[in-house]
């Protein structure tokens, strides 16, 4: 056996056909074989008549580089093994058990030659000894087709690049480096680009991940594009592969604190935070989507123009309440929104109840929290029932405006807020008390408010004492009010001629 030599890299721009010709220019018929796509292509006048596929050289022994010629051809060979003499062992003669199949074309390397096989699973890996096994049936074929004298040429090119005749759009095919010759670099890919004038703007990251997976396979060479989120651009690009837009998941789980896996309910796809992202995908073990898809599973919006990406999220808006920074999300028609900072922002008491898997607002539970990122999340409409609010959004707004009760006693230089529960509106105690001159106090062991000495039922949120009108009207004869449901405005109307002049801080 001749030793491996490598060969100079050999870049191979394509147009129609995916390998390179490199035929002397008097050759009529030639014999062209990449090793790492495990084919042999037959010329004829300078196209491409016939791909056939083959085994070849495994790593220890693998196949020679260069060119050389057919130099014999023998049908129904006999199979001499290495030192056959001297090793005391037997000719395989022509039969089923001839390793060298049905056909020999011999070769200018000295001992190797393409050859048939009784082992035609081999075809397609690096398991023989260095030559070239072929299916008996297409070694048949060739021989029919060649000649002694025929040039053969052995390269090692693992990239391909061509420009699609009818789409127009590069393409890309990358083999294994089944000679581990590190040929699969991202400078090879660029300059095998570059030769199709098509190097400029390709995503980088994309494509050296195109490299890892070596498909073997033709793929859209992606071209990066920016990508905003909330306006601000983002470290990961979006990129244009195969006519769509899309977006690494690995990259935006980074940017935004998540975890990508593969999906347990659906094979070959990709999942983020145990949600399954529909439509991903993974080249060379990265997981990828369509920049909508990535945005479903990220609990964003997007929008795609024809020079860049945006992710959008939900924002929301507070009337009083500062609420900049929630990470929201959306799923389908439903707003979630991380319940316990929501209940922190307006100075509730949420907690999260790990034997009920339930949150507990004044110790009543609420089911139905999902976790994102070990955060309880609930849809926008439990959570208005929980913080007592109005959320006001519509799917596809980029922003969620969170109305709070306003109370306003006529006369007064300011307004209060208030909340709502189970349909009744809570008023805060201390502005009816300092407006009226009424004391009042607050048993935190029976967690009962007092108002000028009666006792009124109370919640403390905030710090603050509240009470629901009903319980009012019972101890405040002289309160009447006014409730408007769209605007979310009360009005309380008091005789101040009824009221004390002493008060009590809570």
């Amino acid at each position: 056996m001749m030793r491996f030599q490598r060969l100079a890299p050999i870049v191979a721009v394509l147009a129609l056909l995916v390998v390179p010709h490199v035929a002397a220019a008097a050759s009529q018929v030639e014999i062209v074989i990449n090793l790492p796509a495990f084919t042999l292509y037959l010329y004829e006048d300078g196209v491409v008549t016939k791909t056939y596929p083959i085994g070849i050289g495994s790593t220890v022994n693998p196949s020679q580089l260069g060119t050389t010629r057919i130099i014999n051809e023998v049908h129904h060979p006999t199979y001499y093994p290495p030192d056959w003499y001297r090793k005391g062992l037997q000719p395989i003669p022509p039969g089923p058990d001839n390793p060298v199949g049905t056909r020999w074309l011999g070769l200018g390397f000295k001992g190797y030659g393409i050859h048939g096989t009784n082992q035609p699973w081999t075809i397609g890996t690096a398991a023989s000894a260095g030559c070239i096994r072929m299916y008996n049936h297409d070694v048949e074929d060739l021989a029919d087709r060649v000649g002694v004298g025929t040039p053969v040429t052995f390269m090692y090119e693992t990239i391909e690049t061509w420009i699609d005749p009818l789409t127009r759009r590069p393409q890309i095919k990358v083999y294994k480096d089944v000679y581990r010759q590190g040929t699969n670099r991202l400078e090879r890919a660029l300059a095998s680009l570059a030769s199709i004038g098509m190097s400029e703007g390709v995503d980088q990251e994309l494509l050296e991940a195109i490299l890892e997976e070596a498909a073997g396979a033709p793929r859209a060479v992606p071209y990066r594009f920016p990508l905003y989120f909330d306006g601000r651009l983002l470290e990961v690009s979006a990129a244009e592969y195969g006519g769509r837009m899309v977006v690494s998941l690995h990259g935006l789980a980074r940017h935004f604190g998540e975890a990508v896996s593969p999906s347990k309910n659906e094979r070959g796809l990709a999942s983020v935070g145990g949600r399954t992202v529909p439509n991903s995908f993974y080249v060379g073990g990265k997981a990828y989507a369509p920049i909508e898809d990535a945005a479903y599973a990220f609990g964003l919006m997007a929008s795609v123009t024809k020079d860049a990406a945006e992710l959008r999220s939900v924002r929301l808006v507070g009337d009083w309440v500062d609420l900049s920074g929630v990470r929201t999300y959306v799923y389908d028609q439903w707003l979630l929104l991380p319940v316990q900072e929501m209940g922190r922002r307006f100075g509730i008491d949420i907690a999260w109840d790990s034997k009920l898997q339930a949150v507990t607002v004044d110790g009543r539970p609420a089911f139905g929290a999902t976790l994102i990122g070990g955060k309880a999340y609930l849809p926008h409409d439990r959570v208005e029932s929980l913080l007592g609010v109005k959320i006001l959004w519509n799917v596809g707004d980029d922003r969620a405006h969170i109305v709070t009760p306003r109370v306003r006693i006529p006369g007064n230089q300011w307004e209060e807020h208030a909340f709502v529960r189970d349909g009744q509106v809570y008023v805060p105690l201390r502005y009816i008390a300092d407006h009226m001159g009424y004391t009042l106090g607050w048993n935190q062991g029976s967690r009962t408010a007092y108002l000028r000495g009666v006792p009124v039922e109370g919640v403390v949120r905030n710090g603050r004492v509240y009470s629901p009108l009903s319980a009012l009207r019972v101890v405040l004869s002289e309160l009447d009010y006014s409730w408007d449901e769209d605007s979310y405005r009360l009005e309380l109307r008091l005789d101040t001629r009824a009221g004390a002049v002493a008060s009590s801080d809570v």
